[in-house]
């Protein structure tokens, strides 16, 4: 998928859920690893910008240190106070980005999330993802063949009203759709660590004329990002049988449209260059924004996800020993709770 069409999807994707931060990118098969950072930013704050991935990494692995250094406290207070501390320390990470250290070889995944002291290694081909508890050095597998992970939604149940009845169906509606997508050649630059190439792109949907459920507003939604020279990575694909997936929708830009409306797209415009596919981004900065005209007025919300890397390194059959569980680690006791 190149970068072009993954703004058109990231578009569509936050046009249904609008949350989360921006997906992290695949997983890879060429020998590497990098530091990374996430970053969810209000509207109200400044927009970063690219090329302070090692200041910013800092920052995030002091607040982490700050936060496991506190004590814990006991008691009914003690336990009021630790609960007060931990959501202190979730805005702090919220604010300096939650970090990751994320390795690729062989088709294979780990992520280390240095906040938590935990880390996830997937394994395709062996059918297997392990998690590793660091502070505690025990681990556990979860065998992904007897349960498989589908790409096949479960069936849309209609929510049920006070009475038990499904509420009445949506009244039906109309709207005409423009759609417009560009994008811009930003030059090339050294991003966190790597020669990178920048593009900005802007995606927008304009719904005018709306009657019934329909209703006339905008989505737009702008991507800059910095692409290095190295290739995406991407995990090992395992030989089976195919995954079911769910049909795709004709127009899937559309799909933030209420139920019962019926949007006509009357124009689709496409400016700029087409940038090269597949490269690992060193920094990514998405921002979202909706507006909306209503029976009480207009409504407008947004927010910005930001991605930065940086300090790459290659791996090879040397490094193998990190896709597997440490010595010294232990199996982890399954909780009484927890199902068999």
């Amino acid at each position: 998928m190149n970068n072009f069409l993954k703004i058109v999807a990231i578009a569509a994707i936050l046009a249904v859920v609008a949350s989360g931060p921006a997906l992290r990118a695949d997983a890879a098969s060429s020998g590497v690893q990098y530091d990374q950072l996430v970053k969810l930013i209000m509207s109200s704050q400044s927009a970063p910008q690219a090329g302070t991935f090692e200041s910013d990494w800092q920052t995030s692995m002091n607040a982490i240190q700050t936060a496991n250094a506190q004590p814990q406290h006991h008691g009914l207070f003690g336990n009021i106070m630790n609960s007060l501390n931990q959501a202190k320390n979730a805005m702090s990470i919220f604010q300096t980005g939650a970090p990751s250290t994320e390795y690729y070889w062989n088709g294979w995944q780990r992520s280390d999330d240095p906040s938590s002291q935990t880390a996830t290694i997937t394994k395709p081909q062996q059918h297997q993802v392990i998690y590793l508890d660091l502070k505690n050095k025990t681990y556990r597998i979860e065998d992904t063949s007897v349960h498989p992970i589908t790409e096949t939604p479960p069936p849309y149940e209609r929510p049920q009203g006070p009475s038990g009845a499904p509420p009445p169906s949506p009244q039906p509606g109309t709207a005409k759709v423009k759609i417009t997508a560009s994008s811009t050649s930003l030059g090339s630059k050294v991003v966190g660590g790597q020669q990178a190439d920048g593009y900005r792109y802007e995606f927008k949907i304009a719904s005018t004329q709306a009657t019934g459920s329909c209703t006339n507003g905008t989505f737009q939604t702008a991507m800059t990002v910095w692409d290095s020279r190295l290739a995406e990575p991407k995990l090992a694909s395992v030989a089976g049988p195919q995954v079911h997936r769910a049909p795709v929708a004709p127009n899937p830009e559309l799909g933030s449209f209420k139920m019962g409306c019926k949007p006509t797209v009357t124009a689709r415009t496409h400016l700029g260059p087409t940038p090269p596919a597949d490269r690992l981004a060193m920094w990514e900065l998405v921002a979202l924004n909706m507006g909306a005209q209503t029976s009480q007025g207009s409504a407008s919300g947004g927010f910005q996800t930001m991605i930065e890397r940086g300090n790459v390194k290659t791996l090879g059959p040397g490094d193998a020993s990190l896709f597997e569980i440490p010595a010294g680690f232990t199996k982890a006791t399954p909780s009484p709770s927890s199902s068999p």
